[in-house]
């Protein structure tokens, strides 16, 4: 059965650097992680760090300064070398663990780094919605992000926020001490850029940010399966009680969730309710949860919104049989047969079905057609030497 897993195609790793023409050393917070912060955990999320590519800067100490269930900050030492000024980034290869949670630093914040020892404070998100809150002046370890979605999901944050915001900045301009986006144009750029908050830095350059929460739920889709649904509970535990500001805040958002996701390569229409892959995926947890009638409701609106989810038509023809329904189940493998994406399991299903009703010649002829295309199944074998032995024919 098709799982409801987020697919992706991994970017590669960038470093995103100032323009050429600055002056000032841009470091890498994944690349200078003191020694003793170092986490060797090795996990589905995380693996060791390498060594610091210098002593130059070292981050030396960290700790919660402000946990949260939402978005937690971060204190981090850092000490350099030789004089400043250098730049330090805050990039898509490191994660914080505060015991056993996880915290993602919020990719492209930026510090400039002037003294010889500098406290930082960052924001990061949990990696997951659940979980202890640590105490304040927890301190933290450090490792390596070896989470592939959860990679590309920062590194697209970071490219937005980096090497595309340049080409952004056109559209925004100073309107009563604020920064708008001002322009008749309606393209991708300008969706994004209204999108993100506009601030000038403490060096007077003008940033945008995307929204915190926008990344919060991306991250909890990849990590903890969440949906529309799902998030609109966070909102109404969190941030907002009244059920429909909570939905309608919840939906304003869910359209920049999706985008995310679609700028990180991963499979973006599984947050909002208007794709049939939200569907998939809530029957697939309805049927792992052993409800069938929800599973089955589910994963027949993900056929009704997509006719060529060919395993979405296989799943309704399993949970037909899970229930009884051979004739169901028979009619929806017919149905999956006879796409151009069927696969070998939907011929050997409906020869189980028709073990079911008793129709051994049919159940011979479908698993002899199975065989052809998978060539080796024990259990397959087994059977069609059984029903060969009570004379029957394909």
């Amino acid at each position: 059965m098709r799982h409801p897993a987020l697919w992706l195609l991994l970017a590669l790793l960038t470093h995103h650097a100032l323009a050429a023409s600055s002056p000032i050393p841009v470091d890498h917070l994944s690349a200078y992680i003191g020694p003793q912060l170092r986490d060797d955990r090795a996990s589905e999320i995380a693996g060791p760090l390498g060594p610091p590519l210098s002593d130059a800067l070292l981050i030396t100490s960290a700790a919660m300064a402000a946990p949260a269930a939402d978005c937690a900050r971060l204190t981090l030492k850092a000490q350099m070398k030789d004089s400043g000024p250098r730049l330090l980034l805050i990039d898509a290869g490191v994660i914080f663990f505060a015991g056993a949670r996880a915290y993602l630093p919020v990719p492209n914040q930026r510090f400039l780094l002037r003294e010889a020892e500098t406290t930082l404070t960052l924001d990061a998100l949990p990696l997951e919605p659940h979980g202890e809150v640590p105490a304040p002046e927890a301190p933290l370890t450090a490792a390596r992000l070896t989470h592939q979605a959860v990679l590309s999901l920062a590194r697209a944050v970071q490219h937005v926020e980096g090497d595309e915001l340049h080409r952004l900045k056109r559209y925004v301009v100073e309107r009563d001490g604020a920064w708008v986006v001002d322009t008749f144009l309606q393209n991708r750029d300008v969706m994004l850029a209204r999108q993100m908050t506009w601030h000038r830095d403490k060096e007077g350059v003008l940033q945008g940010r995307l929204s915190r929460d926008v990344i919060r739920f991306a991250l909890y889709a990849i990590t903890s399966g969440y949906t529309m649904q799902e998030a609109t509970d966070w909102l109404r535990r969190e941030r907002i009680s009244d059920m429909n500001e909570a939905i309608a805040t919840a939906r304003k958002m869910g359209w920049r969730v999706e985008y995310l996701l679609e700028r990180a390569r991963l499979n973006y229409k599984i947050f909002m309710p208007e794709h049939a892959d939200f569907y998939f995926n809530r029957g697939v947890k309805a049927f792992e949860q052993g409800r069938l009638e929800d599973s089955l409701k589910a994963f027949e609106e993900a056929s009704k919104r997509d006719a060529s989810m060919v395993e979405a038509r296989y799943n309704i023809g399993l949970i037909h049989y899970r229930m009884g329904k051979y004739n169901e189940s028979n009619s929806s493998f017919l149905v999956a047969a006879g796409h151009p994406r069927v696969f070998p399991d939907v011929l050997f299903n409906r020869a189980v079905v028709s073990l079911q009703k008793g129709d051994k010649k049919n159940a011979l002829r479908l698993l002899q057609s199975y065989m052809e295309g998978v060539k080796k199944d024990p259990e397959a074998s087994a059977w069609i030497k059984r029903l060969e032995a009570t004379g029957e024919k394909g």
